[in-house]
């Protein structure tokens, strides 16, 4: 999660210091690094993000408040760009459904914004872009959309 609020350029020795303190394998570290480096991680990574973002809003619908721990969020003149990230190397339902309230929230939050919802697979060190179906579909199958 620190590695998108460190400049590009100094990511690999911060790594590398970093998988030393907590005991992981450095080869592991430097393949995130690697991968952090894709131009299609760019927008939900630098100065105009934050790793471990809160977002509190009330609903409109109930008046209920709800809260969200977001992994990244980037607040760009754009639009706002959210992403998660996940082991293993595909979404699962959970996983949209969890989305899928992050984006209803943001929506809420930051009222007709753009945004664009991804998942970052640190296994397999791959992003999956979530459509607008994929987490509309979500929300209607799950307790999420209507809290």
């Amino acid at each position: 999660q620190d590695l998108g609020d460190i400049p590009e350029a100094d990511r690999a020795a911060f790594a590398t210091k970093r998988a030393s303190q907590l005991g992981l394998q450095d080869a592991e570290t430097q393949k995130l690094v690697t991968a952090l480096a894709k131009p299609e991680l760019a927008p939900y990574l630098g100065p105009a993000s934050r790793a471990e973002a809160e977002i509190w809003v009330t609903l409109q619908q109930t008046g209920q408040r709800g809260a969200g721990r977001l992994d990244r969020l980037a607040v760009r003149p754009e639009g706002l760009w959210l992403l998660d990230y996940k082991t293993g190397s595909a979404a699962s339902p959970d996983h949209l459904k969890q989305m899928a309230g992050y984006s209803r929230l943001l929506k809420q939050a930051f009222p007709g914004r753009p945004f664009t919802a991804a998942l970052f697979f640190t296994q397999t060190a791959t992003l999956q872009q979530l459509t607008e179906a994929d987490l509309t579909a979500a929300l209607h199958e799950s307790d999420v959309g209507s809290p």
